[in-house]
């Protein structure tokens, strides 16, 4: 079963990468209101676009794909970003833009052919633990209050106070 299956349906088109104002001509999508959600706030796609504009990251991503980056479609992002609640094209486009980057993100992780997808959970995914790993993994909270004490008093007798001291008189603070 490949996990992205349910991708199939999605209203996937070869949208431009034009600003929305050169797309008016086409009719609206209703389809597309249901991917609302892919859409992030405008400050992300801003700042994407800082990060992309960066020196550092010119020289980092031209140092792994031997290239500049190529900034314009988070350029184009803000820009439908911003004009999204007045312009229904502006809308569709960023939300088609989304689901491209969406796609090619999963499309590296389907590529993936190291790990084997599962069709269900293991057999006995859910058994109890080992007798010797369910009595490791409780915490006796009398040894845990005596190291405390102890390691308070190291600490008092420098006459500073410890950890577990200054947590306690923290806790009998009044907060105004």
């Amino acid at each position: 079963v490949n996990p992205t299956d349910h991708l199939a349906t999605m209203p996937i088109a070869e949208a431009s990468t034009k600003p929305a104002e050169e797309q008016q001509s086409q009719q609206p999508n209703p389809k597309l209101d249901r991917y609302s959600w892919l859409i992030r706030p405008c400050s992300i796609y801003k700042e994407e676009l800082r990060v992309c504009r960066s020196r550092a990251y010119r020289k980092h991503h031209e140092f792994v794909y031997g290239a500049q980056p190529d900034c314009s479609q988070w350029a184009v992002d803000y820009d439908n970003c911003l004009q999204q609640n007045d312009d229904r094209p502006a809308f569709e486009a960023l939300v088609l833009s989304e689901m491209r980057r969406r796609h090619a993100r999963l499309r590296a992780m389907t590529g993936n052919d190291v790990w084997q997808y599962r069709d269900q959970p293991p057999a006995e995914w859910n058994s109890p633990l080992p007798s010797g790993a369910a009595e490791a993994s409780t915490v006796d909270r009398l040894t845990l209050t005596g190291a405390d004490e102890a390691l308070n008093s190291s600490f008092e007798q420098y006459g500073v106070l410890g950890p577990m001291s200054i947590g306690a008189r923290m806790s009998q603070c009044t907060l105004l």
